[in-house]
């Protein structure tokens, strides 16, 4: 299974982008190992290093909220916090239970559909508002 990034998800603001691309290749990664029966211990560390990197990235995502006092940073932020959550579940059970085809197919529903409608909804209204601001702001 991939995850292909596509021009319906660009949100056409650069580090935004760029972040989301490499989410996208973090989670094929996690993926093509479950394919090539990887080790327990590798699909830990895989899914690891996926959650971690959706970490950082909300981080930069809320700190662009903060910084340019977006109006929806409240709901942004709560689906941030339940995509996160949901994440790191899977990842418990990862850990607890070992990798199973139906752990696999939560993790590509959470990716395939929450991630997609995450970023062309709340993510793309953010960039929206990033270019307007950059443009009151004289920042384009």
């Amino acid at each position: 299974m991939r995850i292909e990034w596509t021009s319906y998800i660009q949100t056409n603001n650069e580090l935004l982008d760029s972040q989301h691309k490499e989410l996208f290749s973090r989670m094929n990664r996690y993926f093509e190992c479950t394919e090539c029966n990887s080790t327990h211990q590798e699909l830990i560390d895989t899914l690891n290093y996926l959650v971690e990197y959706v970490k950082t990235h909300f981080k930069t995502e809320d700190d662009i909220m903060t910084e340019i006092e977006y109006t929806r940073q409240k709901e942004h932020r709560r689906s941030h916090r339940e995509l996160t959550e949901r994440l790191v579940e899977i990842y418990k059970e990862l850990i607890d239970n070992g990798a199973s085809d139906e752990l696999h197919d939560k993790l590509a529903r959470l990716c395939q559909v929450w991630y997609v409608a995450h970023i062309n909804d709340f993510d793309k209204r953010l960039a929206s508002y990033i270019k307007a601001y950059n443009r009151a702001h004289n920042n384009v």
